[in-house]
């Protein structure tokens, strides 16, 4: 089953950003006082209606109230502790990064937009300083690896043919079922490629860390199956199909960078995992009969809301 979105103090930055009450919040969105005031306090998980009435009434962004962006702030936020010439030896543990993204997660997304301001304000420093001592011509500023990997998908249109299809075909080989894909991707990894997959720390910020020397793959215990076959899926696309994702990046010039090349596979990996749990063919037929009913797809292959809205931008195939 798909993990409960709890987004109680993103639900209240909300209300405070329009100067409302909540008893006002509620009556905006159709719901009782109560109920809002749970969501506000976690008490009970945020549903696909709720999310749909926010978009309608406030015009908000899906992707404010994502997993993926939790995701992505933890990674940022670890990287930026761990830059010594900018922290020192400051000791933030993984425990206080997590509460800071689910607790303040405004104060999170702050730090991170200053840390990227610190590092735009050094290399335009290294290109003043290498214009006095000589260079004529001011360098064109590079963008930053993940601005260069974000339009790599764009020019893509974020469909890439390859992947998509070995993995459909492998979905159907292996006849994955919804609630049960963890178990059959363990077994496959395990026969098919002599990879142990054990759960990790609870306390661990990484939802995947594969070591290659024990050929062991340690996933976050708090992953649901669907969370765990995804993860599982985008190791299998770095093991068995690294050349699909040499393919998908060889004529791309702007991925020359080494980092940035890193983030693209890693993304194209994720690509691979997502149309493996939902295969194109299937899924497409299912969003056609449900006439596109997101909260349908979403229990019909039992993923996350987020996983259905990106699997529909997806749906690009050539005829």
């Amino acid at each position: 089953m798909s993990r409960k979105l709890l987004m109680g103090p993103a639900l209240r930055r909300l209300r405070e950003k329009n100067q409302l009450s909540q008893s006002a919040f509620a009556e905006r969105l159709g719901l009782s006082f109560s109920y809002i005031c749970q969501l506000e306090n976690n008490q009970r998980p945020v549903t696909a209606s709720v999310l749909l009435k926010l978009t309608q009434v406030f015009q908000v962004d899906l992707s404010d109230f994502s997993e993926d962006r939790n995701r992505r702030l933890l990674g940022e936020l670890d990287a930026i502790f761990r830059d010594q010439g900018l922290v020192g030896d400051a000791s933030v543990s993984p425990a206080d990064i997590d509460r800071m993204v689910h607790t303040v997660p405004a104060l999170a997304e702050t730090l991170v937009a200053l840390y990227q301001k610190q590092l735009h304000l050094q290399e335009e420093l290294q290109q003043l300083v290498d214009r006095f001592y000589g260079d004529s011509q001011q360098a064109a500023q590079a963008p930053f690896p993940h601005e260069a990997a974000r339009d790599f998908f764009n020019r893509h249109d974020n469909y890439f043919d390859a992947l998509d299809r070995q993995a459909e075909q492998l979905a159907c080989d292996w006849a994955l079922q919804p609630g049960r894909r963890g178990a059959e991707l363990r077994e496959r990894l395990q026969q098919e490629h002599g990879i142990e997959v054990v759960a990790g720390e609870a306390s661990t910020l990484e939802l995947r860390q594969y070591d290659a020397r024990r050929r062991r793959l340690v996933l976050k215990p708090q992953l649901g199956d669907a969370q765990q076959a995804f993860q599982m899926a985008t190791q299998l696309c770095f093991l068995a199909y690294g050349d699909l994702l040499d393919q998908a990046c060889a004529e791309e010039t702007a991925l020359a960078d080494a980092q940035t090349r890193t983030l693209a596979r890693q993304g194209l990996a994720h690509y691979f995992a997502g149309a493996l749990l939902l295969p194109y063919g299937e899924f497409l037929q299912a969003a056609r009969s449900t006439r596109y009913d997101v909260e349908q797809l979403q229990r019909r292959f039992q993923v996350s809301f987020e996983s259905v809205c990106h699997r529909l931008s997806t749906l690009q195939r050539s005829g």
